[in-house]
């Protein structure tokens, strides 16, 4: 806020995590605005607070099972080629 009436600059969103007085994380996006006056000084700053600890949540979640996703056709794939490896190597040539 300091910054964005020092300057005149709006400070656009960002993302942040803070902690609640009771010691919990929150994730939120912040941002801040500078208020003028008629002659165009500075008067003030606006900002705004969102938590978007669910939406924060949900991408964790997301990466969490596209980790898992990944991991469980990385070991089909693997499975898929012994059972194809031991396949040629057990059955006989086309021209038997």
């Amino acid at each position: 806020m300091l910054k964005v009436m020092r300057t005149g600059k709006a400070i656009p969103g960002f993302e942040a995590r803070i902690a609640r007085a009771n010691g919990d994380n929150v994730d939120v996006t912040m941002s801040a605005n500078p208020l003028f006056d008629e002659f165009g000084n500075v008067r003030g700053a606006i900002a705004a607070v969102i938590d978007i600890s669910s939406h924060k949540d949900a991408e964790r979640n997301q990466e969490r099972l596209l980790h898992e996703l990944q991991h469980r056709v990385k070991n089909i794939l693997a499975t898929v080629t012994a059972l194809t490896s031991r396949m040629v190597r057990s059955s006989g040539s086309l021209d038997d």
